[in-house]
């Protein structure tokens, strides 16, 4: 058959992937290379009692930051795509 016969977004987008741990309450920043403001995120593996958001700090051409409010760390991959 024709069309598709694996889906992964790394591939298929402009994206990058980081694995991280972050601490209970506090923001991340996390260093791209994609040359453009990163747009969206998800979260493909989490593991720790973390509660994951979008930082409060603005996204830019070179660092994007999350924030955990959950009680425990956390360690994430996480992808993010234009």
């Amino acid at each position: 058959s024709i069309g598709l016969k694996r889906l992964d977004l790394l591939d298929n987008f402009e994206s990058f992937e980081s694995e991280l741990t972050i601490a209970s309450t506090t923001e991340a920043r996390i260093t791209h290379d994609l040359k453009a403001i990163p747009t969206r995120y998800i979260v493909v593996s989490h593991l720790g009692n973390g509660v994951i958001s979008k930082g409060t700090t603005s996204w830019d051409r070179e660092f994007v930051y999350l924030y955990n409010y959950g009680p425990d760390s956390v360690t994430l991959k996480v992808i993010f795509y234009k």
